[in-house]
């Protein structure tokens, strides 16, 4: 390629690309980055693969988009499909995609998001998911030890790794913790075992004697709710645990400013942009040593890490900011500083990067 079409393909390069993903209504990390990035690229031409009304109202958005991809190459010289996948239903419907804009002449970017992939792959099998990873060429991952995952499992050879997005917040300065009134531990995900949200709530109920009027849990998500708040009722701790809910915009602000500590004790993770929103607002994390989370979090400088259903470790933490509440302060200004290079600037120049790569 010549100096003249290098410059070709840099200034037209999201012009000539399709984003591949779920509905953009739809409740969750991959739809936050999704809509992180059409904040911000020059230009964003998206489709869906599923729809939250159903089976048959999402297989029908599937075929639509299967339609228009021809079109897309022929018509609008789309090049490029940067398709985000995570395990299950979703790499099912991603691998059509991705089969299907081969035979068309795209080139394919998968973008590999969930942290239940190695469960996934180990049901299924690596082989048969191979062929999908194959007909890519780039597969983008969030850290680098998903990088080495990908390249040992599946053979890929060309693994970039690109962070999640997280917009800066307006956070002014850090007052110490105020010394009256209980520790704030916000939960932010999809209600469901793999994130340990139905562990923090026994924890909760065995320390609620010494914990009560000093900690206060706030959980916000979708997915098993019925379940949770049940939960919360048998064990007798609806004074110390407050489920509100799915937030976002303006209500999950609230809930960032008020909350002192994120706690996120999941079994399998990507990269959750939960944590780096915590981060943005300068709020230090108690986490489990799971997915990228490690490579995000510094434990003792930016939050604390734990081992996956360690309950005794997460039971400490808490006691030790309870103890060290300077310790929150101190720790939130690491975490401010340390989630830099998860600013839109900083992602978009990575993207731009990539796009460029596959095209030429």
């Amino acid at each position: 390629m010549n100096h003249k079409d290098a410059s070709r393909v840099s200034s037209n390069v999201f012009d000539s690309v399709i984003v591949v993903g779920p509905n953009l209504n739809d409740r969750g990390g991959i739809t936050s980055v999704i809509n992180s990035y059409r904040a911000v690229f020059p230009a964003f031409h998206y489709l869906p693969t599923n729809s939250g009304h159903g089976f048959v109202c999402g297989a029908f958005v599937l075929g639509t988009t299967l339609v228009r991809l021809p079109f897309a190459r022929l018509f609008k010289r789309r090049r490029l499909l940067h398709v985000h996948v995570a395990s299950g239903k979703s790499f099912f419907r991603k691998s059509l995609i991705v089969a299907w804009g081969r035979i068309l002449g795209y080139k394919i970017i998968l973008h590999c998001h969930s942290g239940l992939i190695k469960d996934y792959a180990a049901a299924r099998g690596a082989d048969s998911l191979r062929p999908t990873f194959d007909k890519a060429s780039t597969v983008v991952a969030l850290t680098e030890s998903w990088r080495e995952y990908y390249r040992s499992t599946f053979g890929c050879r060309s693994v970039d790794v690109i962070n999640n997005i997280v917009a800066p917040a307006e956070v002014k300065n850090f007052p110490p913790r105020r010394s009256e009134g209980p520790l704030h531990l916000l939960f932010l995900g999809k209600i469901c075992e793999a994130k340990g949200i139905f562990d923090l709530l026994e924890l909760m109920e065995a320390n609620a004697s010494r914990w009560r009027d000093r900690v206060r849990l706030v959980v916000g998500g979708n997915g098993e709710t019925e379940r949770l708040q049940e939960e919360i009722r048998r064990l007798g701790i609806s004074d110390l645990v407050d489920f509100v809910g799915w937030v976002d915009g303006t209500r999950k602000e609230e809930l960032l400013s008020a909350a002192d500590l994120m706690i996120l004790p999941s079994y399998a993770e990507g990269l959750p942009v939960t944590i780096l929103e915590a981060m943005a607002h300068g709020i230090p994390a108690i986490a489990s040593d799971v997915g990228g989370i490690p490579e995000m979090m510094a434990d003792g400088i930016t939050g604390t890490i734990h081992a996956p259903g360690d309950r005794k470790a997460i039971a400490d933490a808490i006691d030790f900011y309870l103890c060290n509440p300077g310790e929150i302060t101190r720790r939130g200004k690491a975490a401010l500083d340390s989630v830099v290079p998860y600013y839109p600037d900083r992602v978009l120049k990575s993207i731009e990067e990539l796009y460029n790569k596959a095209l030429s």
